[in-house]
């Protein structure tokens, strides 16, 4: 509920500033590709590649996590044993 109340308020303060961007006219139905101006085949593959690249980057974080004796498992279970 908090959020709401902060975005709305966040909202009411910046509107002033993109009222002019907010109310502008509607540009239709666009896809990013036609909104990038590229062929839709090298928007799917960067897209391929941005995901493959997030998916190594966990991985590689969860091997580090795991390895280093800090799991969030064994966090929840050292802190219940001691209180």
């Amino acid at each position: 509920m908090a959020g709401i109340s902060l975005g709305t308020l966040l909202f009411a303060a910046v509107f002033p500033v993109i009222e002019s961007f907010y109310t502008s006219t509607d540009m239709g139905v666009v896809t990013l590709p036609e909104l990038l101006g590229m062929n839709h085949w090298l928007v799917i593959a960067a897209l391929a590649l941005v995901a493959a690249g997030m998916f190594s980057g966990m991985r590689s974080f969860e091997k580090r996590w795991h390895s280093s004796n800090r799991s969030p498992l064994k966090l929840i279970v050292t802190h219940k044993r001691d209180g």
